[in-house]
């Protein structure tokens, strides 16, 4: 039996997911106000602009939150951490590695990242915020502070 463990960003994946399908409801909440506006009636009010004003605030809202949502889709799809008895790969800010621990000089663990440090020289590092869970992101710190331990004995 493989002693091997895995934590994944699916949770969070799912729930930028949810507020895409919210950003989508907020734009078409700002179309229909914009739809059902009396236009007469704004004109002769003279509030013109602020007649307007409350739809371009959804729609606005909505495009922002909707291209948000996109930009952290991208940035954190499929990124995964996986745990070996000597080794680990995990896929952070779309760069994929495979380590062990003789390729490492240095961990350093820090409040939302895990910062690797090679022997070859080159650099990684592991946003802790793509993971929702707290107990995930407490259990691959704890895995990283073993294998710092490891390193430096």
């Amino acid at each position: 039996m493989s002693d091997i463990r895995r934590y994944s960003t699916e949770k969070v994946e799912n729930r930028i997911k949810t507020l895409k399908k919210y950003a989508i409801a907020i734009i078409g909440f700002g179309i229909l106000i914009l739809a059902f506006k009396d236009y007469d009636q704004i004109r002769a009010d003279g509030a013109f602009i602020g007649g307007f004003l409350d739809s371009a605030v959804f729609i606005s809202l909505g495009v922002l939150t909707y291209l948000n949502s996109i930009k952290q889709e991208k940035r954190i799809k499929g990124s995964f951490i996986e745990f070996g008895n000597k080794d680990f790969s995990f896929k952070s800010n779309q760069i994929e590695k495979k380590l062990s621990l003789t390729d490492l000089s240095d961990i350093e663990i820090k409040l939302k990242s895990i910062e690797l440090s090679a022997s070859d020289g080159s650099e990684y590092s592991i946003n802790l915020d793509d993971y929702a869970q707290v107990k995930d992101k407490k259990e691959i710190k704890n895995e990283f502070e073993v294998y710092r331990n490891q390193i430096q004995s």
